[in-house]
This record gives structure tokens, sequence and C-alpha cells, in this order.
């Protein structure tokens, strides 16, 4: 117990920090068919039920670095992850994963070392960035208008028991979920050229918004 004491007391006098351990993901190319990437070019690469889509651009936000993005898709499923790599080192840059075109869970941001420095909490609203050391140093709070309490699977609920419509399964072309607007709410929309069903629903109460049939723009 002395010991710990000890310990502790070093690093409070002389402002030691017990720094975050750093995230260590690198993409081994050996996994895609064309390894010899062009820039602004994309490819795929099917392997059983799996669909990866890969390609090397230069990001626009992040001063022109040269990113890899990886996006992974399972046959029949609306969730897909979406991964971006530095071309430098391979090291994961970002990850997240959609249901449909909808961010769920957290998505992370991370330096080329490995160390996280974004991250946001899509359900909840909540977004924070952080220091080399792992500190948050910023914190913003979305929830009074984007917090999820009608979840996705609330959603899914909902429309296959008063739409009849299954969002689980994907392999049903022309249906596609998004989010935004204000107020903030789901939009699934259901292709029936030439025209398109579309139902928009309350994201804090789950209530119905509208539901509506639209003709395609010529």
């Amino acid at each position: 117990m002395k010991k710990i004491q000890t310990l502790t007391f070093a690093f409070l006098m002389f402002g030691c920090k017990i720094m975050a351990q750093p995230h260590i993901e690198t993409l081994d190319m050996s996994e895609f068919k064309n390894q010899e990437l062009e820039l602004n070019k994309r490819y795929t690469d099917e392997i059983g039920d799996t669909i990866i889509e890969y390609g090397w651009y230069k990001h626009g936000s992040d001063n022109y670095r040269d990113i890899i993005d990886k996006r992974i898709y399972i046959k029949g499923s609306p969730y897909w992850t979406a991964k971006t790599y530095y071309k430098t080192n391979y090291q994961l840059r970002s990850e997240v994963t959609f249901f449909y075109r909808v961010n769920t869970g957290i998505s992370k941001k991370y330096d080329e070392n490995g160390n996280i420095v974004e991250e946001q909490d899509h359900e909840n609203g909540i977004a924070k960035k952080y220091d080399e050391s792992g500190n948050i140093i910023a914190e913003t709070d979305y929830s009074k208008a984007q917090k999820r309490i009608f979840t996705i699977e609330d959603l899914i609920k909902k429309m296959k028991k008063e739409f009849d419509i299954d969002l689980l399964d994907s392999s049903k072309s022309g249906v596609g979920v998004d989010i935004g607007g204000n107020p903030f709410a789901y939009s699934i929309a259901i292709s029936l050229y030439p025209f398109m069903r579309l139902i928009k629903i309350n994201v804090n109460t789950g209530q119905l918004i509208s539901d509506e049939t639209l003709g395609y723009e010529k």
C-alpha cells in the first residue's frame, strides 16, 4: 500500500502523465486483388458473401493527404463498415459503421501513430476531440437535436409492423435510409418508379412526420 501511495505522489509531484495506448491497426495490401492502386480509381473484390470496395485518393479536408479507403459490405445486410488508412504507413485513420446511409455507434479518427484525435457518438449526439496524451480537449453536445431516443432498432420494428417493410433485408433494390433535417428524422425512400415513396420518422419520438409519394425529377 505504501509503495502505491509513493508512486501516486511521484506522478503528482512531477506532473507525469499516463499516455493513452495507441490503437495500432495497419492495412494488409495483400488482401486486395489489385495492389497497385491508381489515384481516384475504385476497385471491387468479392469473396463469398463479402464485397470489398477500395481505392486511393487525396483527402481535401485533411491537407490532401494520400488516403486508402476501404468499405466492407455483406450481401443482404444493411450494415456496412467504412475505414480509411494513411498511405504513408497504412495505419488506420478512421472507422465508422453505417446502416444504409446512417452513421451508427461511435466513429473514430486517429493520427498516423494510432493516437485517437476525434470521436463521435452518433446515437447520443456527442463529439469529442483529444490531444496526443488521450485527454479530451473539446466536447460538443448535439444531443438536444440529434440524440436518437428512437433508435435504429426501434425503426426496424416500426417499419416492419406498421408498413410491412423489412429494413434488415437490403437485398431488395430501391430501398434507402438516411437521416437529417429539422426536425431531425429518419428518411426511408422506396423506389416505385416512376414514383418514390418517402416516409419520415421523428428520431426523438418515433412519430410519423410524413408519408408521401413523389415523382422523380426529369
